[in-house]
């Protein structure tokens, strides 16, 4: 019985010495220091290892132990607690593997106190490769990537988006082709440095459509709107998705291009210029970018002469290929009116305008005729009403053919028909203020102080 008392003293003083230091009056427990975790470790590309580590306020400095794969035992170095918890390791060679460990140690005058090691952490010292490019050549699918320091050769993994399973490949060069790869499937490829058995990182994935490279866009249009200098659309149409269009442009003489990059793309494409002079001639083309950072083909060269904005309408062409429509419907306190007229002028110099008119629902329809003549932009016109004949007379309208919508509203062009009745008339015709300049253009006609809105007939 004695004996096992003795024993236990024993322990029991055993577990005090390792548990508690004495210094002075002052006592600190083995475990206030804590097991520090490894956060991140990292082959560099100055050939170094980094390292870093959680933080245990309780130490007086950091010590680091590491080997390399096939070594017996480990090589220790401290670190400084201000220097933080950072490592950086620049004793190492490319192609192998290195564990490191790292714990905290805290230093007091009756010795030195050590926590507990961190799990261990392994580094491969093989760089992570990029893969260099990706080259669709119609029967193969040709894939390089860069060259690796310290390898003895190259995992290739590629699929497919459509397929579940990767391929994989082993690999001493740095490129590889597959053949026969699917049009218009989009190819997934990774590359893996490996030195025997070890393995480094796989590069980040690279992807490839099929036939984008080769599928050139088509211009469908330009067109310019003569009314402002340099207003010029180009349409175009292209068959696979992609990201965003590079549209170029070239000045005739100017012997460079330049670029506007469109992302706003759904099926049908289109952009549109403002800085275009009329009068030049101007080259375009366009190539596509798919969202994998691959090229499409160029489209081929649209040549596109840009017109003269003070090209003369011919007035009598314009007159005879449109029908202006006039129509009005007012409700005031004397009368409710319901106006449709149809004017239409015709080459061989005859002129028809068919009204259907009603005043206080009392509908009257019939047709006003005559002949016309230009000359210039003077219009003589005749009226030849049978039903009204006093509206029978010749009048000379002379016309501006530089009309806009713009001058619509700021010259105050407006239809001006009076929703009284003449007191002095008994068939109820109606008396119109004259206007002073009459206009013509590709939308209006301004004909007795009415506006009419033309219809292309053609």
């Amino acid at each position: 019985m004695k004996k096992s008392r003795k024993i236990l003293a024993v322990t029991l003083a055993l577990v005090l010495a390792l548990s508690v230091m004495v210094v002075g009056a002052s006592t600190i427990s083995v475990s206030a220091l804590s097991r520090v975790s490894v956060t991140s470790i990292s082959y560099n590309k100055d050939a170094s290892v980094s390292l870093t580590w959680t933080k245990d306020s309780s130490c007086s400095y950091y010590q680091i132990a590491r080997k390399k794969l096939g070594d017996k035992g480990y090589t220790y170095t401290n670190v400084s607690y201000f220097n933080g918890q950072y490592y950086n390791d620049k004793n190492v060679v490319s192609g192998t593997v290195y564990y490191y460990q790292v714990r905290s140690v805290s230093t007091l005058r009756s010795g030195t106190t050590y926590g507990a090691w961190s799990n261990t952490k392994a580094v491969t010292t093989l760089y992570r490769p990029t893969v260099t490019s990706l080259n669709d050549m119609r029967t193969k699918l040709n894939i390089n990537w860069n060259k690796i320091k310290g390898v003895s050769h190259y995992k290739l993994a590629f699929k497919r988006l459509s397929d579940k399973a990767w391929n994989y490949r082993t690999v001493k060069s740095t490129y590889y082709n597959v053949p026969n790869p699917t049009l218009e499937e989009t190819y997934a490829v990774q590359v893996c440095p490996m030195n025997g058995n070890i393995a480094g990182q796989w590069s980040e994935a690279r992807y490839i459509t099929i036939g984008f490279a080769y599928v050139k866009p088509v211009f469908e249009s330009v067109s310019q709107d003569t009314r402002e200098d340099g207003y010029t659309s180009v349409i175009w149409s292209y068959a696979l998705p992609c990201e965003k269009y590079y549209l170029y442009v070239q000045k005739a003489g100017e012997g460079y291009w330049s670029h506007n990059i469109i992302d706003d793309i759904e099926g049908f494409y289109n952009y549109s210029y403002t800085h275009l002079q009329n009068g030049n001639t101007y080259y375009f083309q366009v190539r596509a970018l798919d969202k994998y950072g691959n090229w499409g083909a160029f489209s081929k060269v649209y040549t596109y002469r840009a017109k003269q904005q003070d090209e003369k309408k011919d007035l009598s062409k314009m007159l005879t290929s449109h029908k202006w429509r006039f129509s009005v419907h007012e409700q005031s306190d004397y009368m409710k009116l319901d106006y449709e007229w149809l004017l239409e002028f015709k080459e061989d110099g005859t002129w028809a305008m068919d009204m259907d008119n009603a005043v206080d629902d009392n509908s009257a329809t019939h047709t006003m005729r005559g002949t016309w003549r230009l000359d210039g932009t003077a219009l003589t016109v005749e009226f030849k009403d049978e039903e009204i004949p006093a509206f029978n007379e010749t009048d000379l309208l002379v016309f501006a053919d530089d009309m806009t919508d713009e001058k619509i509203e700021t010259e105050g062009i407006e239809a001006m028909i009076s929703p009284y009745p003449d007191d002095l008339s008994d068939d109820e015709r109606f008396w119109y203020t004259p206007q002073i300049k009459w206009y013509v253009s590709d939308k209006y006609f301004c004909f007795h102080t009415i506006i009419f809105t033309a219809e292309n007939t053609k």
